[in-house]
């Protein structure tokens, strides 16, 4: 297709590496046949990277379409990628922004705040049930 000038292909990386490439990278391609959900749409999205990938797996419990990015089915047409591309291009700090809005899912500290929350109220609905 003659993109070598444009579009760089990677194989497997450290995390290290890929953290630092989707750092300076637009947007985050993802063409998968199947996942559970990929680690790196999680970097992506907290590093301010919008996602374009097939829907499958965990990952439209993120990736929400004209938000953070979209979500194409498997049997997804060529052009209909190169116009959701185009589409981010055209709005990118909007899908940028709402990329690390949506990344608060993965932050510890919420998590552990909310994990902690709700054991409160197991224990508090016990004592409650003994007095």
């Amino acid at each position: 297709m003659n993109l070598e000038d444009k579009v760089v292909f990677h194989s497997q990386l450290t995390n290290e590496k890929a953290v630092e490439i989707i750092n300076y990278s637009s947007i985050l391609l993802m063409s998968s046949s199947y996942e559970g959900f990929p680690m790196v749409i999680a970097e992506s999205l907290t590093l301010g990277t919008p996602v374009i990938s097939t829907d499958v797996g965990d990952i439209s419990s993120v990736v929400k379409n004209g938000y953070n990015g979209f979500l194409l089915p498997l049997n997804y047409e060529k052009h209909i990628y190169i116009e959701r591309i185009i589409e981010v291009l055209s709005d990118y700090e909007k899908y940028s922004i709402n990329a690390k809005k949506s990344s608060v899912v993965f932050n510890a500290h919420e998590i552990a705040s909310r994990f902690i929350s709700e054991c409160q109220k197991i224990i508090d609905s016990r004592i409650e049930v003994n007095l």
